[in-house]
C-alpha cells in the first residue's frame, strides 16, 4: 500500500512503481512458496509421529531385545505361523506393515 501511495501522490514514477511492485511480487510467492514447503513438513512430521505412537511399532520396540520368544511374544506380535515343512516356516506378522514402514 505505501508503495501505491507514493506512486498515487507522484513521489516516484511509474516505471519504479511497477519495478517494486513486481519484486514485491516475486517475494511473496517465495514467501508463499516456502510456507506451503514448510507446512508439508509439518504435515509430514505428525505423520511420522503418528506412526511411531502406533501399537504395533510399539510392541515391536517393547520386544527388540527378546532373544526367545514367549507365549506373550507370539500372541502378541504374530497373527499366525504356518508350518510347510520342516525348513520352511511362514510367519505373519500383525503389525508387519507399520514396521516396515518404520524402518524403511
Amino acid at each position: 500500500m505505501v508503495l501505491y501511495e507514493q506512486y498515487a501522490e507522484e513521489e516516484i514514477p511509474l516505471s519504479d512503481y511497477l519495478k517494486k511492485k513486481q519484486a514485491y511480487a516475486k517475494k511473496a510467492e517465495a514467501y508463499q512458496k516456502k510456507i506451503q514447503e514448510i507446512e508439508a513438513q509439518i504435515l509430514k512430521g505428525e505423520e511420522q509421529k503418528q506412526k511411531e505412537k502406533s501399537e504395533g511399532l510399539q510392541l515391536f520396540v517393547q520386544y527388540k531385545g527378546v532373544e526367545e520368544l514367549s507365549y506373550d511374544v507370539l500372541h502378541e506380535l504374530i497373527e499366525v505361523i504356518y508350518f510347510y515343512d520342516p525348513e520352511h516356516i511362514e510367519i505373519v506378522w500383525k503389525y508387519r506393515d507399520e514396521f516396515l514402514e518404520a524402518t524403511g
